[in-house]
């Protein structure tokens, strides 16, 4: 079964949503661990062909990159949602399927918090499980203006935390820096 969810919130309110989360999360990396952090998100390669929005390095040299998702529905319900498709009606795979990011960092908006695990982890998850699904309308944004169906998986992150740690995966709670909070 497939749950229709409904955001009242514009393309602009979403995009401003997740640079507050991008920011909460650059500051994070940056501060609690010394990082160096690019964000990727519009540059045409990285960011847009691969779909990253950060590549971090270690003060050693590990690089790893990351996908950010900040969600303002989340608190309600436990879920993230995980989007399967960008556009359904023209078969466009969502970031699930297209990030080139081995990381995620994935934050409720309201309470404040982030997740951060592997996409691996997350992709054998999802694989692995029987998770609900949900369609919501959004305006697209490549200056069409017009509707579109994504649709994706409702992983309760609770029991998703508890699956990673049973299965040895790395999965990591914590709370937005609190000098970076409001930061955009």
């Amino acid at each position: 079964m497939i749950y229709l969810m409904s955001t009242n919130a514009t393309w602009e309110e979403k995009c401003t949503i997740g640079e507050i989360g991008e920011n909460w999360f650059y500051n994070y990396v940056t501060v609690q661990y010394g990082f160096t952090a690019i964000a990727t998100g519009k540059h045409e390669f990285l960011g847009i062909k691969n779909k990253m929005d950060f590549v971090c390095s270690t003060k050693k040299g590990k690089v790893s990159c990351w996908e950010v998702k900040t969600d303002a529905r989340m608190s309600k319900t436990g879920n993230m949602f995980v989007e399967n498709f960008d556009d359904k009606a023209n078969n466009s795979l969502g970031w699930l399927h297209t990030t080139k990011a081995n990381y995620m960092c994935y934050i409720d908006y309201t309470k404040e918090l982030m997740y951060f695990f592997d996409l691996a982890s997350l992709r054998e998850y999802v694989d692995k499980h029987t998770i609900r699904r949900a369609s919501c309308w959004d305006w697209s944004s490549d200056g069409c203006n017009r509707k579109i169906e994504r649709e994706g998986y409702l992983v309760n992150v609770d029991r998703f935390g508890a699956w990673c740690k049973e299965s040895s995966k790395r999965f990591k709670v914590d709370k937005v820096l609190a000098d970076t909070k409001g930061v955009a």
